[in-house]
């Protein structure tokens, strides 16, 4: 990584998520983009970097006052959840059948869970759960309520345009290695179209513009990947990782947490080192993201025979106060708690996540207690 390439990703990633927050105006976007700031952006590649130093903690301070609390965390976290899609719920829910998989005769099913799990696990990371948002009163209040903190955010737009001009006088750096305000909103229209051909039109017709942004390779893919072309969104996914890996800004990176969920979903000649590669990259990456762990803990269970390991992720996902989505853990455990039975260590810390929550949804709830006097026996 040479240090104008650390500058052009830090300043670009600080113009971007400055943008989102003024231009999406919705809940979801604010904590993400808050987390994001506060807790994943990496110290030692800002070293000898002050203005890019000095605007972040300016940056951080501004979100810092938006103060989403924990209940409103909840709140968006049930409805953001994979439950509200019927389709994507009944799509894993057939796939977590304990004859299915004492069988081995998964058929199509665990296909189509994978795939509703991607969509879900990506939702978050591409800001697809903001669509919509505004015909959601909850969320409509919450962001009412920080309406006049947003003025604070706004003033930082002024500074931003002066540590543009500071960064490109020091490092003599081109007009097409920076994104613009317009350019980052126009970039983040593109990317939420929902009709994937148009989005994979835009986005190659705008190429000149964003070609040196690492994140603009990792829409491309998913565009591909949305019209059904996986050869030609894992090359784009390859530049992606190529790109990230010589400015790695972040201490997770989402977007190639992601593209190992699309491989692990798409990809048939994966081999099982391969696969148990994607997994950990996927782990890593996309902590908290329940769809993920759940994906991964079913890859585990179908396809590397390593039932124990699956369970093991399930458990920890529901355990983890971060999940961004329990209720389809929960939803996984009671199905598969028959085939569980076989590993007692895990199947006892389950039945005590049953045991000892009141957030376990009724469906859930109620398929435990159908499994639980037969198996407890």
């Amino acid at each position: 990584m040479t240090n104008d390439e650390n500058v052009v990703a830090q300043m670009n990633y600080c113009i971007n998520s400055l943008t989102n927050i003024v231009h999406n105006k919705s809940m979801s976007v604010l904590e993400h983009e808050s987390d994001q700031l506060i807790n994943n952006l990496t110290m030692q590649q800002i070293i000898g970097l002050p203005e890019i130093r000095d605007f972040r903690i300016d940056l951080m301070d501004a979100v810092s006052k938006f103060e989403i609390t924990e209940e409103e965390r909840n709140l968006m976290r049930r409805i953001q959840s994979i439950k509200r899609d019927n389709m994507k719920w009944a799509a894993i829910s057939n796939a977590l059948s304990p004859t299915m998989l004492l069988t081995g005769n998964g058929g199509f099913g665990p296909q189509l869970a994978f795939q509703s799990l991607l969509s879900a696990a990506r939702s978050v990371v591409e800001y697809k759960t903001m669509q919509g948002e505004q015909n959601i009163e909850e969320l409509q209040a919450m962001w009412e309520l920080r309406k006049e903190d947003m003025q604070t955010i706004n003033e930082l737009r002024k500074s931003a345009q002066g540590i543009v001009f500071d960064l490109y006088n020091k490092y003599h750096l081109n007009e097409s290695d920076r994104l613009t305000e317009a350019t980052a909103n126009i970039f983040n229209d593109y990317i939420t179209i929902a009709d994937a051909s148009r989005r994979l039109r835009l986005l190659q017709d705008n190429y000149e513009v964003y070609k040196q942004i690492p994140e603009y390779y990792y829409h491309l893919g998913m565009a591909y990947l949305d019209k059904g072309d996986y050869s030609n969104a894992k090359k784009q996914f390859s530049v992606y990782l190529q790109m990230y890996k010589r400015t790695p800004i972040l201490r997770y990176d989402e977007r190639s947490g992601c593209i190992a969920l699309a491989m692990l979903t798409y990809d048939k000649t994966l081999s099982t080192g391969e696969k148990e590669e994607l997994v950990s990259v996927a782990i890593k990456n996309l902590p908290s993201n329940s769809a993920a762990v759940l994906q991964c803990a079913m890859v585990y269970i179908y396809e590397l025979r390593e039932a124990e390991k699956g369970f093991q992720l399930i458990r920890a996902g529901i355990d983890d106060p971060q999940a961004s989505d329990r209720d389809v853990l929960f939803m996984a455990a009671a199905n598969l708690l028959p085939y569980a039975k076989s590993f007692p260590p895990v199947y006892r810390a389950i039945l005590e996540t049953f045991k000892n929550t009141t957030s376990v949804s009724f469906d859930s709830f109620l398929t435990y207690l159908i499994g639980c006097p037969v198996l407890c026996s």
